[in-house]
């Protein structure tokens, strides 16, 4: 039967409390049940992660305190992903979020003035999401610290396993590589639906430093292709160039995950595209921001 969600949105749930195993009080049966979503069979119906992430939080936030009006920002970023699973091990739907759903979104938690809020968390950008220009020229800020690369190691190979088949049980897979027909070497095939893919960034990257091969990525949670082309872009982007950081004071007020165009002629910058990676702080006369560099490429 369809029920609305705490977004108001319909889904599909099945009433099980008929069945004995799982009435109340009752210690001497186990039953486990399954549901899962699948086009061909003409199952349930898949949620967006907002959806899902927002109705997690409300129905068992617990003590935080969620800033949701801060959020509604992200709704069409992550209404793209479709998610369609359920929960069998012993944790709560809340570690479930924190532990499985979110590290895979491009998301972050942030503190604002009304509580806790996910904030976008780009790896890259383009002019068009400029939401700031910055020129140290014009007394708009001042840089207090040099740039910073994390040594972290690099992915510029990025494979994403999911399910596709109910029945058979087998993996979709997405693989992102600089080139759709050639692969360093060959991928065990688990199933027919399996897609190269040459991606502009994995190209740019393994020219640049070589080859670098992240362990496949299951995603466990989706039966969606589209959403595990998604996750491995996601990826892709975070893992195929070195983070590098830099700290500025600001004239005027940044929001996390806003990105910036940074002109600082004392490093040859104009307009340099820029993430701001944590929640500015502030100090009296401005604020302190630490940004992430979008990869130049």
């Amino acid at each position: 039967r369809y029920v609305a969600d705490l977004t108001g949105r319909l889904g599909t749930v099945a009433d099980v409390s008929a069945d004995h195993s799982a009435q109340a009080g009752n210690n001497a049966s186990q039953a486990e049940f399954y549901a899962g979503f699948s086009r061909a069979g003409g199952g349930g119906r898949c949620s967006d992660a907002y959806a899902v992430i927002v109705d997690v939080l409300q129905r068992w936030g617990g003590a935080r305190h969620i800033d949701y009006q801060a959020m509604t920002g992200i709704e069409a970023l992550l209404s793209r992903y479709r998610v369609d699973t359920w929960i069998n091990e012993p944790t709560t739907a809340q570690e479930w979020l924190d532990s499985v759903l979110l590290p895979l979104l491009p998301v972050r938690w942030a503190q604002g003035r009304s509580g806790m809020y996910l904030a976008p968390d780009p790896y890259f950008a383009t002019a068009l999401d400029v939401r700031r220009a910055i020129d140290i020229g014009q007394r708009d800020g001042e840089r207090r610290a040099p740039v910073r690369v994390n040594g972290r190691a690099l992915a510029n190979e990025v494979a994403v396993g999911f399910w596709r088949s109910r029945t058979s049980g087998h993996w979709g897979r997405r693989i992102l590589t600089a080139q759709s027909e050639n692969l360093s070497k060959p991928w065990f095939q688990t199933g027919a639906d399996e897609r190269i893919i040459a991606h502009p960034l994995a190209a740019a990257s393994q020219a640049r430093y070589g080859l670098h091969r992240a362990p496949e990525l299951e995603v466990d949670w989706t039966w969606d292709a589209g959403t595990a082309l998604l996750v491995a872009q996601d990826q892709l982007e975070r893992r195929a160039f070195p983070i590098e950081t830099v700290a500025y004071w600001l004239a005027d007020e940044v929001d996390q995950g806003d990105v910036l165009a940074v002109t600082d002629t004392e490093l040859g910058w104009v307009e340099r595209l820029a993430v701001v990676s944590e929640a500015p702080l502030w100090v009296g006369d401005g604020w302190t921001a630490t940004l992430r560099l979008v990869p130049a490429v």
